[in-house]
Parts: structure tokens; C-alpha cells; sequence
């Protein structure tokens, strides 16, 4: 019996700690992603053609301290000496933070939107994904935003990087036949 129970508490014991990796490894990559955001973020001084904003990406910074309270929370638990009261304070902590989450999340979407326009950007609905938390695409000229360019977008947003990258600015006219050719090799390829 005594042999079961130590068995069921190392099992525990295996399961909180890949439960803290996990939850470490999410906070990892979401600051990843938050530096990239912030990089995408300063292009807009530059006014580059396109950009790929997250909007989702810098208010999560709000759900942080659930995640620091679920680590926190489960290694207790793995050492036994977790009471009560201390799980109800880390509940009310990971619950907050979800409602808080949206409104920033609002707010921050709000005043990019404004921020974008402002600096002349419009969105672009036929690149920008259809998800909560996808990529909403801003172009520096509303022209680049053409509807038969939904199928190839994202070799199209690419390409426009490269450019950007390279130092080039390519005009309408460019930008149209590059669209062409990649959907005349998409058609090819899928066989329509």
C-alpha cells in the first residue's frame, strides 16, 4: 500500500514538473513573439507596404501573471504544502486576468486601428486571416490590396518582405505582375 502511494506521488511529482516545463515554455515563446511584434511594430516609422500586426500578441502580456500563479500553484502542490486559502487567491488571480485580458485586448486594437490610420495604412481583408488570433495585414496603399490575391497571399506578403528587405519598393505595376505570375503558378500547381 505504502509502495502505491509513493508511486502515485512521484507520478504526481513527474506530471507537475512537465505541467511547469510546459507553462515555461509557453511564456518563452510568447516572449519570442512579443519581441517580433514590437521589431513589426517599428516599421511603421518606415512606412514599409505591408505590415503583419497580431493584435492579440502584446495584450497577452496581461495573462502573464496567471501563468506565474499556475507555476507557482503546481509546484506547491508538488511539495504538498498548498493550503486553501492560497489556491482560492491564485483563482481569483487566474480568473482576473481573463477579463482584463479582453479589455486590453479591445483597447489595444482600438488605438492600433487608429494609429494605423492615422499614418496612412488601411487593412487589408482579403491577406488579413480570418481567426481571432491571426495576422491582420496593414498595406501602406489600399491599390496592393487586390481580392484575386487571397489565393497566393502568403508567398505574395513574403515576396513584399523581401523587397522590403533588399531595400526595393516595388510600384503597382510590379506588384500586379508579380501577383500574375504567382497565380498563374498556383493555378499550374492545383491543376484549375
Amino acid at each position: 500500500m505504502a509502495s502505491s502511494v509513493e508511486q502515485f506521488s512521484s507520478i504526481n511529482s513527474k506530471q507537475g514538473w512537465l505541467s511547469i516545463g510546459v507553462l515555461c515554455l509557453i511564456i518563452t515563446l510568447y516572449a519570442y513573439s512579443f519581441i517580433l511584434e514590437i521589431r513589426t511594430l517599428s516599421l511603421i516609422s518606415e512606412n514599409v507596404i505591408s505590415l503583419r500586426i497580431k493584435p492579440v500578441v502584446i495584450p497577452l502580456i496581461v495573462m502573464m501573471p496567471a501563468f506565474i500563479v499556475l507555476i507557482y500553484g503546481i509546484y506547491q502542490r508538488i511539495h504538498g504544502d498548498i493550503s486553501a486559502n492560497s489556491m482560492r487567491k491564485g483563482i481569483f488571480v487566474i480568473i482576473g486576468c481573463f477579463p482584463l485580458f479582453l479589455v486590453a485586448w479591445w483597447v489595444y486594437s482600438w488605438q492600433l486601428s487608429n494609429k494605423l490610420e492615422s499614418e496612412g495604412y488601411s487593412i487589408c481583408n482579403w491577406y488579413s486571416g480570418v481567426s481571432l488570433g491571426a495576422p491582420k495585414i496593414w498595406l501602406s496603399d489600399p491599390s496592393y490590396c487586390i481580392e484575386d490575391g487571397y489565393l497566393v497571399r502568403i508567398e505574395l506578403l513574403e515576396w513584399l518582405k523581401q523587397q522590403r528587405l533588399s531595400g526595393k519598393t516595388p510600384s503597382i505595376e510590379v506588384f500586379e505582375k508579380q501577383l500574375e505570375l504567382m497565380l498563374s503558378e498556383y493555378h499550374q500547381k492545383h491543376d484549375v
